[in-house]
């Protein structure tokens, strides 16, 4: 039967094992702020949390750099058809990929202004559009006005198609499933290799709420891996003097 020093001193081994090798990467995102809503900027949600609260973002890399990301989330239909909203359309809002805190990528989820639903875009300078730029600027409304949401045509190009599929949940939850390829430099950023991957994503074009987030720094997780050896060792040379 292996001692506790033993186990500890494996369990490190095998997580940079696990760090260098060619496995699956999972990115998971849930919102910190679930449930909070009112009429104001400074909430998780601006407005019902049946129409825009986000659940959770997950994203799992093959190593062949198929992407798989799973989405669960509020929208008023479940077939994330747009509708109106004091005066306005609201739709969802695009899938974004971030490599070093910069949006890079990016999905529609529904097809608009000429983007395919499904497809994986480029996006390039000009490439963005916030919510107040795809809403066409409404007033005497609260919403993240200022936040990107969509993608502009004129600023991206196609880089590929992909798989996306939606499922309705209960109530008003949506559950969306998107798989493609992906260039190499996002997958590097989403293993934590040199940059840093990450994916945001904003339940309707109005931003009413927003999840973000990134794995962790390059090195991070190394340090962990290598802090827990070192542990192990001082562990050992202790039992070693006693």
């Amino acid at each position: 039967m292996r001692t506790p020093l033993q186990m500890l001193l494996s369990i490190s081994i095998l997580l940079l094992t696990s760090l260098t090798a060619n496995a699956s990467t999972v990115l998971y995102v849930q919102d910190p702020f679930p449930g909070t809503s009112c009429a104001s900027s400074s909430c998780d949600v601006i407005g019902e949390n049946s129409d825009f609260d986000i659940k959770d973002v997950r994203l799992v890399l093959g190593d062949d750099n198929i992407l798989l990301a799973q989405i669960a989330t509020n929208f008023r239909n479940t077939t994330l058809t747009p509708y109106m909203d004091f005066g306005f359309q609201l739709d969802v809002g695009d899938l974004f990929f971030m490599v070093d805190d910069v949006i890079r990528y990016g999905v529609p989820l529904a097809s608009h202004g000429g983007l395919i639903a499904g497809d994986f875009y480029n996006i390039g300078p000009g490439g963005l559009l916030t919510a107040q730029q795809a809403l066409g600027n409404p007033s005497g409304v609260i919403y993240r006005n200022n936040e990107y949401t969509w993608m502009n045509p004129s600023g991206v190009t196609n880089a590929g198609s992909g798989s996306l599929s939606v499922q309705p949940g209960m109530d008003t939850t949506v559950f969306i499933s998107w798989s493609g390829s992906i260039p190499t430099d996002l997958a590097d950023a989403l293993r934590g290799m040199d940059h840093v991957g990450g994916v945001q994503f904003a339940s309707a074009t109005c931003g009413n709420d927003i999840i973000e987030g990134s794995v962790p720094e390059p090195g991070t997780m190394f340090g962990m891996g290598g802090g827990l050896i070192a542990i192990g060792v001082l562990l050992r040379k202790k039992i070693k003097k006693t």
